[in-house]
């Protein structure tokens, strides 16, 4: 199912009015949320959602506290010794600190630092493991989530930087999906696979909301093959995920943000998935007694990777609708 040129166009028809009365596009925030949205989002920071604000802010403050230690290394070859998929998710959670926090300058100096580290650093690869797209995934997932949340306090230099390499990333990830020999690019139900195109799904619509033509094919190669393992896993009728819990929660993390964006951006509705809509009793049957540990499965480990906190959220509000995720 290829995106056509009329449903690539419908995410620049959002204008809004200027303080002269004038139109002119709106082109940051708008992945999650737009700039409308961001008023209320402050609001549910200081109510009915203070508890998640309040992580998200103990996540910062510490980051804050000793930058040098989330911060990623000037240094390639610091960056790429070991493992280092935590920076993109690192500064995902500083950008929205951001967004919550605006009056927080330091906090938005870091952030910003943060990117710059990424932006200065000729690849965002594991030197062990040269081949492995997954930490490039995290980066460049991080570093587009963040350009759409701090769009307004970059400055033009910084913002066609940005744009640069986050264009360029995507690229890089988009022409190795069709490399043979690194298998992702083709295979189906396994969490590279999902991590890796949720990330060319979100570079390419940052980079396409700046009219680039050459993003539309990079999203068009990330929808067909999202919505394949979307397909697929609607035989799965027990909502399982064949890689177990915490691998697992690398799929299911990427593939509801992708049926977020779907809906959002394209008006594309997969919420009726019926292993969605069963997803959630595997989170809750493989959850072993005082929610302390999951059942591990194969080579993972005995807890969640990612959530489950996002994916129950999600399958509350879009899909199940009943309460029972929360």
């Amino acid at each position: 199912m290829l995106l056509s040129i009329i449903i690539l166009q419908t995410i620049f028809t959002r204008v809004v009015t200027s303080e002269d009365g004038s139109n002119v596009e709106q082109f940051h925030p708008f992945l999650f949320f737009n700039g409308k949205d961001v008023y209320s989002l402050r609001e549910r920071a200081r109510s009915t959602h203070a508890e998640i604000a309040k992580r998200i802010s103990m996540a910062t403050q510490e980051m804050k506290k000793n930058p040098e230690s989330y911060l990623p290394p000037r240094d390639w070859r610091k960056f790429s010794s070991a493992w280092n998929e935590r920076y993109g998710n690192d500064l995902t959670a500083a950008a929205f600190y951001c967004v919550l926090y605006p009056e927080d300058i330091k906090a938005r100096k870091l952030a910003i630092t943060f990117m710059e580290r990424l932006e200065n650093l000729p690849n965002w690869r594991v030197n062990a493991t040269l081949h492995d797209d997954v930490p490039v995934a995290h980066s460049l997932t991080g570093m587009a989530t963040a350009y759409d949340f701090l769009y307004e306090q970059l400055n033009n230099t910084q913002r066609t930087r940005f744009l640069k390499k986050i264009a360029g990333v995507t690229n890089e990830l988009y022409v190795r999906s069709f490399d043979k020999t690194l298998w992702w690019g083709s295979a189906y139900l396994q969490n590279h696979v999902a991590t890796n195109y949720m990330a060319i799904f979100t570079g390419a619509l940052i980079v396409v909301r700046h009219k680039e033509p050459e993003a539309e094919k990079w999203m068009s190669r990330a929808h067909l093959m999202l919505s394949r393992n979307l397909e697929l896993f609607n035989y799965v009728v027990d909502g399982s995920i064949d890689e177990g819990v915490a691998y697992g929660t690398y799929t299911s993390r990427s593939l509801i943000q992708y049926v977020f964006f779907a809906l959002r951006h394209f008006r594309i509705d997969f919420t009726r998935s019926p292993w969605l809509k069963e997803h959630v009793w595997f989170l809750h049957y493989t959850v072993l007694s005082g929610f302390r540990q999951t059942v591990g499965i194969g080579d993972s480990n005995r807890n969640w990777f990612y959530g489950p906190e996002s994916q129950l959220v999600f399958l509350d509000n879009y899909v199940l609708r009943n309460g029972l995720g929360n």
